[in-house]
């Protein structure tokens, strides 16, 4: 690197900085479109996505800020850039073979895969620019935003309503939620959930690259259990249950990894407690919040969509093209939908199941993005346990990577994909100026900014004493 300085981003590796601040209107524009894309998902202007031509402004006020560090980012997103071309090649492809028209083609893939390859490249830069726990407290603050209207919303304040009745209004936004589910900012519960588990993923990723940067990779974070917490209470307040069920897990594999010990006594007496949970969760259901309810007509319509969307792809494994809509189809599908007890979801609602929908979009051809995207997760195997809630989340919903306008997960894959740092940089970030050999800690660890050359010297003189 040309700079003789270098940067210890807390736990996203090392980047290089300049003497002079960092100007903040860049960091405030990815704010500003991470936050459109909660609260005004719909909003268009002339066919354009306000969101993403905020985006779009950032980057490029990113790349004027620092343009080493915007092609350091472009070069290291090169790979997964690569796979959403490809994606949207093949969904070009299948939607043709489908007769969609061009024009609303073209909307598909400026909405699903360019506004991707946006937020990805945007995410990467802020990460290189102002590092990573900026990246996380931007994207995680834009969320937490929406969060707090939903528990507004949830005890019952009239202006977190009106506000979020007033931005559906401006951005001619079809309502589809009704006040027994807030939905906070976002345009449903779902959506809010959705929002929800990538901050958590985002925050997970963050603190254990900084354990990691601290030497403790495999220390529990108390911090990510008062996350999880507060993630929970906030999916309960809007009515969400499968973020939940994630969630559980999340933390029990986590415990058993980063608290084996911690795990194994407690383990047995939490089963014991099952039955006690069982009485808990009853008298919880009685309550009527839909986060406990587990037999409403959407659990019970789970399986009819499942079968139908299952039938629907059997008969079309080309795939239909982007913007599917499952609803259309029903018709010539009575026969098998009769069969169900339930069948009115299938002529209502999407099928409610990202494997599925992925399927009918791009037919078996999207199989092929299988092994590099495997490739990929598997360079960040460790952090693959931070999106288990989103992952149970999307398994009953229609949102996902490559699906619909969730492209923010690819903002988050930015800062998972950001490199660790040098072991010798990683070692002075447990530096601190107030500690001495033997003694007392006299501040807490701190981004420190040292010459390389230093820090060498430093570890040579150290040596040479213990030598001694």
């Amino acid at each position: 690197m040309p700079q003789d300085r270098l940067f210890v981003s807390p736990g996203f590796g090392v980047r290089p900085t300049a003497e002079r601040p960092r100007p903040l209107l860049p960091a405030l524009l990815f704010f500003g479109a991470v936050l459109l894309s909660v609260g005004a998902m719909v909003w268009n202007v002339g066919g354009l996505p306000v969101r993403g031509g905020v985006a779009i402004v950032a980057l490029f006020a990113m790349a004027l800020t620092d343009p080493q560090a915007t092609e350091r980012a472009l070069r290291r997103q090169a790979g997964m850039l690569l796979l959403l071309l490809g994606v949207a090649l093949l969904g070009a492809v299948v939607s043709m073979l489908n007769g969609i028209s061009a024009v609303n083609l073209l909307q598909q893939i400026m909405e699903i895969h360019l506004q991707a390859a946006v937020f990805l490249v945007l995410g990467a830069v802020v990460a290189e620019v102002y590092g990573g726990a900026m990246l996380v407290l931007l994207f995680a603050g834009a969320i937490g935003v929406s969060a707090l209207f939903a528990v507004a919303q949830f005890v019952g304040l009239g202006p977190a309503w009106s506000i979020r009745d007033m931005v559906a209004s401006f951005t001619h936004e079809p309502v589809r939620y009704d006040r027994s589910r807030p939905p906070g900012l976002a345009v449903t519960p779902v959506a809010l959930a959705t929002h929800l588990t990538l901050a958590l993923a985002a925050v997970v990723v963050w603190r254990q690259r900084l354990n990691e940067a601290m030497g403790a990779p495999r220390r529990f974070d108390p911090i990510v259990l008062a996350a999880v917490g507060v993630f929970s209470l906030v999916c309960m307040a809007s009515g969400n249950r499968s973020p939940i069920i994630g969630a559980a897990l999340f933390l029990a594999i986590y415990s058993a990894i980063r608290a084996p010990r911690a795990f194994l006594i407690v383990a047995p007496f939490a089963l014991m407690a099952i039955p006690l949970a069982g009485l808990i969760f009853d008298a919880l259901e009685s309550t009527g919040m839909r986060a406990f309810m587990v037999g409403d007509k959407s659990s019970e319509g789970r399986g009819t969509l499942f079968f139908y969307g299952l039938q629907l792809f059997l008969e079309r494994p080309v795939g239909y093209g982007l913007g599917f809509t499952p609803t259309q189809y029903w018709g010539n599908h009575m026969e098998l939908l009769l069969s169900f007890p339930n069948s009115q979801p299938a002529l209502q609602v999407e099928l409610h199941n990202y494997p599925l929908t992925m399927l009918n979009y791009y037919g078996l051809g999207i199989l092929m993005v299988l092994p590099p995207a495997f490739l990929m997760i598997r360079r960040h195997a460790s952090m693959i346990l931070a999106f288990l809630p989103y992952a149970t989340h999307i398994l009953f919903h229609n949102y996902g990577p490559f699906a619909k306008n969730d492209f923010l997960v690819f903002t988050v894959f930015a800062a998972v994909s950001m490199p660790l740092a040098m072991p010798q940089v990683r070692r002075a970030a447990a530096w601190s100026p107030g500690r001495t050999p033997g003694g007392p800690r006299a501040e807490r660890w701190r981004e420190p900014t040292l010459p390389l050359k230093c820090m060498a010297k430093n570890s040579k003189v150290k040596a040479e004493g213990r030598a001694l």
